[in-house]
């Protein structure tokens, strides 16, 4: 089995991976230069961990779980929980891998909400809740971006174009 390069080793026990970033000609090269000129960021706060088989659906059980520690008030939490009940995780990209999710998986869900006939607020109470939830993710590092944070706020009415 050949040697896999220190900045893409990957510990399967607990699935740590990582992130590379790019050496500059004016920095320090003592940090473990790899074969691509990029570096493994050795500080344990820029650790990635990743959870290849966590959903959206698992993480935003997670995700309100906290709220609920947090010591967000009860009926905001229905509120939460509601809003994903019925309109995140009764879409397709309810199932799919957190670390999957693209911006053009949230705007489908979106455009799935406004041609259902879902108002303009409720919509923007989905995009609050996905963003809130997607930087929390950061957070704890189970992905690098939030792929609802480029969604545009304005959602045209049913109907127009």
């Amino acid at each position: 089995m050949s040697e896999v390069p220190p900045a893409r080793r990957i510990n399967y026990r607990h699935q740590v991976w990582r992130r590379l970033i790019p050496i500059d000609d004016d920095e320090d090269k003592t940090k473990g230069e790899t074969r691509s000129g990029e570096t493994a960021l050795d500080d344990d706060a820029e650790t990635l961990v990743k959870s290849p088989k966590m959903t959206l659906e698992l993480y935003l059980k997670e995700w309100l779980g906290q709220k609920k520690i947090d010591g967000v008030r009860e009926i905001t939490q229905q509120g939460y929980k509601d809003t994903v009940d019925i309109y995140i995780l009764r879409h397709p990209v309810g199932t799919k891998r957190l670390s999957q999710i693209t911006p053009r998986d949230v705007q489908d869900l979106y455009n799935h909400l406004q041609f259902r006939g879902l108002s303009t607020v409720a919509i923007k109470g989905v995009r609050t809740l996905l963003r809130m939830a997607f930087r929390q993710a950061i957070v704890w590092r189970y992905i690098q971006t939030n792929p609802a944070a480029d969604i545009p706020a304005h959602i045209e009415a049913q109907g127009t174009m």
